[in-house]
């Protein structure tokens, strides 16, 4: 997985690439992000499935009220299929 993360004036977008690697399907890979009070999510990342070898894109958007640094934490959980 990889997330590239782009700021705005007001807004910070994060996209993540995704690419399964393995010989197993991937079912609901969610992608959880705590943000402090001063971020808000506008948009939640899709839930993938991803068979072997496929990849996928999915995007969050988050805005903030004020202009202050902050430090970003976050998960991802998924099923592993054999």
């Amino acid at each position: 997985i990889e997330a590239v993360i782009n700021k705005f004036t007001y807004d910070i977008v994060i996209d993540f690439y995704v690419k399964n690697r393995s010989k197993h399907e991937f079912q609901n890979i969610l992608f959880e992000i705590f943000v402090p009070k001063n971020l808000t999510i506008i948009e939640k990342p899709l839930v993938l499935n991803l068979k072997s070898g496929e990849q996928a894109q999915t995007r969050m958007s988050l805005k903030f009220s004020t202009s202050c640094s902050c430090y970003l934490f976050g998960e991802i959980s998924y099923n592993n299929i054999r």
